[in-house]
């Protein structure tokens, strides 16, 4: 049988792509399954699919209608489940697909974010345990939910579970651990002996009800062949109650480990719990409060004004916003006239648009008129922009390859550690050998090296944003680390992309009359030239009045505009003098004589040459790629500080460049170098139309220029040098804390202390490395 995804390396799952072992091509007996079941029902062209939308960020999904009920037996049931294992956008595709599994599901739909899959199904035909058959089949655990559950109240539902488990296990361990403070202290053999069944008592509700998400998470992923990073820690458990259990019923006291197994469960909750908060207030934030680093917006009550976060807007406040800020939600323009935007978010034009009052703007617009009010139609997170944003997050870490790593290493580590505690066992099989593999398997618990660079990452990723600086996957941030070959394209990345006038050279004359009857000229011209020098005069005001009588108007393609102004005849033109390349010179001419010359053409960035000389100066080689001609394309080169460039290139031949060099970077205007971006390692667009651009590059700057390049480069190396030590700290704990339960050095009841210690040690440093004042 030929397989259905040729694109997987010999090293990658068929299925997935993730590492394998070598010999195999599944990862897992899962995945395995899964593979089957696609190519028996005709389904194997996910994985071309899958490859080739890779790139793609999701799109919403149409609600097909229901389907119109006839006479026939017909029952049309809905119901939505919980799922967990949701990774990535394949998972969006492979359970979307169910209605070609089973033709009894008539729809299936995927919230990714929220991890809730809504299902209509043909209840005369299918029942709703063959539709959980099918998900467990697929690889996921589902968990069905009521009409009232949403998100929101789901988190509560899942919060007041585990703080019901953490109150319980928190209670009887105190009153085991003081039971066992006395048994310790040289209880009499009769009250030790009745302690110990009181501690045995008191820890039953710990090591069932309150240690059961941790025999979940152990578990399931056995049931589809993979390891989990639980499952040394449930063995451990396991044996420690029933090695206690046994002690206790033979009236011994040498191996009663109730104490140590209630505090490890209650220290693994109560940190978890925390790292878990931690972790949601990470994801609560607003994607576009994230995005555009605003952090507070004036509200409107009444006679009272009052700072609020963007989070906190609901439909129906009033609000007020200043020149230069971002709208954070979708909004209708209120109690002033007219207002100015900037659109070069949403559509990538940075020209300010006209909205008047009553208008509805949509979040992300940036004020570029004196202050405006405003009414909030929707919450942040409705926006379009929060849901573009919230779709990338929905997805950004899970092709990170150093992620993949950490967990490649975690069940790795966990069959070492088993195996170890094995060995233990066979070299010493009394209670001392099962004190020390206790301890080896509760401290050295690889979850904190599951843990530490997904938070890493998350936390830069995060603060990268607010910095202009958005990720569309996380797995390029490391990429971009080792980037040392920097390629550029010019228009609109060098340079402005905007034709305009860049110099006005007096000659002759009044300069006052010749700015106005210039301004007379080219009103209303077609031409980009006329266009640019109406632009230029307008804003400078100084072209008197725009009545000026014009008589004998004529505009001479090629050649210029001219006419007659109170008697006068006003001329522009090709000047005679030369231009600079990539500029054009134009004179301005009354009755014959030079009045003023004009330059315009396409202004190269104003901090161009800065961050060229400081990318050279880290060692980057720099190279500029155009479609413009060599001459202009080396006079931009030359300007900037690049020494290598090539111009009249086609997209081809710039990806056919770009391929051709290791750990090379793309930097374009968006779009247009949509095929230079897939050549390069990683692609870095400019600020434009972001839902445009995120379709095509791998990072998008979103704040105007070139200013953020150099920080960008200098975030993902910190980042990648913070995602090392902390590994290099994880793996050193390990290894000096498994030394120490090997040699008997450390007794289970330490072990339950350290282990969680460790993880909130690497929570606490993570958190300080990247906070605003030490991240940059």
């Amino acid at each position: 049988m030929t397989t259905a995804n040729p694109e997987a390396s010999a090293a990658g799952c068929l299925h997935c792509g993730l590492f394998t072992e070598p010999g195999t091509k599944f990862c897992c007996a899962g995945c395995a399954e899964v593979h089957e079941l696609l190519l028996s029902r005709g389904l194997g062209h996910f994985y071309r699919l899958q490859k080739e939308n890779a790139f793609l960020p999701p799109r919403p999904v149409k609600k097909k209608p229901l389907p119109t009920l006839v006479a026939r037996e017909f029952s049309v049931g809905r119901r939505r489940f919980y799922l967990e294992g949701i990774h990535c956008l394949g998972c969006l595709w492979l359970l979307e697909k169910l209605p070609e599994l089973e033709p009894g599901i008539l729809e299936a739909r995927l919230d990714v974010a929220h991890q809730i899959l809504e299902v209509e199904l043909d209840e005369a035909r299918t029942s709703w345990t063959e539709v959980l058959t099918w998900i467990s089949r697929l690889g996921y655990s589902a968990r069905p939910l009521d009409e009232s559950d949403t998100f929101l109240s789901l988190r509560k539902k899942d919060r007041i579970a585990s703080l019901s488990r953490l109150g319980v296990a928190a209670f009887c361990t105190g009153n085991v651990m003081l039971l066992s403070v006395s048994i310790y202290a040289g209880a009499g053999e009769r009250w030790s002996r009745h302690f110990g069944l009181l501690s045995a008592a008191l820890a039953v509700p710990v090591l069932t009800y309150s240690a059961w998400p941790l025999y979940r998470a152990a578990l399931l992923p056995l049931k589809h062949g993979r390891v989990s990073i639980d499952l040394a820690i449930v063995l451990a458990l396991v044996s420690g109650i029933l090695m206690s259990a046994w002690s206790l019923a033979r009236g011994s006291s040498d191996a009663i480990y109730f104490d140590s197994m209630s505090m490890l469960v209650f220290l693994l909750l109560a940190s978890r719990a925390f790292l878990q908060q931690m972790k949601e207030s990470l994801a609560e934030e607003s994607p576009a409060l994230a995005f555009e680093g605003e952090e507070y917006y004036l509200r409107v009550l009444g006679e009272e004004k009052k700072s609020v976060a963007a989070d906190d807007l609901v439909p129906g406040d009033r609000f007020e916003l200043t020149e230069g800020q971002a709208l954070p939600v979708d909004s209708t323009l209120f109690d002033c006239q007219e207002a100015f935007f900037d659109l070069s978010l949403l559509t990538g034009e940075s020209a300010p648009v006209k909205y008047l009052r009553g208008d509805q703007v949509e979040a992300g617009s940036r004020l570029t008129s004196k202050e405006a009010s405003f009414l909030a139609n929707a919450p942040a997170s409705e926006s379009r922009l929060a849901k573009i944003l919230a779709q990338i997050r929905a997805y950004e870490l899970h092709r990170s390859p150093a992620v993949e790593f950490a967990d490649r290493m975690g069940r790795r580590f966990v069959l070492v550690v088993l195996a170890l505690c094995a060995l233990l066992l066979f070299w010493k099989p009394d209670a001392e050998g099962l004190s020390r593999a206790l301890a080896l398997a509760i401290v050295t618990c690889p979850c904190v090296l599951a843990f530490a660079i997904p938070l890493t990452l998350t936390r830069a990723l995060q603060r990268m944003a607010k910095a202009g600086i958005l990720f569309r996957d996380a797995g390029k941030l490391e990429a971009l680390a080792s980037i040392r070959n920097i390629f550029f394209d010019k228009t609109g990345t060098l340079t402005t992309g905007e034709f305009r006038m860049l110099e006005w050279e007096p000659v002759s004359g009044d300069q006052e009359e010749a700015r106005a009857a210039a301004f007379a000229l080219e009103t209303g011209a077609n031409h980009p030239v006329g266009k640019a020098i109406a632009r230029f005069l307008d804003r400078q005001k100084k072209s008197g009045s725009d009545a000026l009588p014009l008589a004998d108007f004529r505009e001479v393609p090629g050649e210029g505009a001219e006419g007659s102004i109170g008697g006068n005849f006003w001329k522009l033109s090709r000047s005679k003098r030369p231009a600079t390349p990539g500029h054009n010179k134009v004179a301005l001419t009354k009755n014959g004589i030079c009045i003023a010359e004009l330059t315009l053409g396409d202004a190269i960035r104003e901090e161009a040459a800065q961050v060229m000389d400081c990318l050279a100066k880290e060692g980057y080689q720099l190279q500029l790629l155009s479609g413009d001609s060599s001459t202009n394309a080396g006079a931009t080169a030359l300007a900037t500080g690049i020494q290598k460039w090539h111009g009249g290139m086609k997209p081809e031949q710039k990806a056919e460049l770009v391929s051709g060099f290791r750990n090379s970077l793309m930097v374009g205007d968006g779009a247009n170098d949509a095929v230079a971006f897939r050549a390069a390692s990683v692609s870095v667009a400019m600020q434009g139309a972001v839902e445009l651009s995120l379709r095509h590059c791998d990072v998008l700057l979103t704040r105007p220029g070139l200013s953020s390049l150099p920080l960008a480069l200098h975030l993902a190396q910190k980042t990648m040098r913070l995602v090392k030590t902390n590994f290099t700290f994880t793996l050193a704990y390990n290894l000096l804390a498994g030394a120490l339960a090997i040699s008997g050095n450390m007794s289970p009841l330490l072990a339950a202390l350290l282990m969680p210690l460790s993880a909130l040690t690497v929570f606490f440093f993570t958190s300080w490395q990247t906070n605003e004042g030490n991240f940059a």
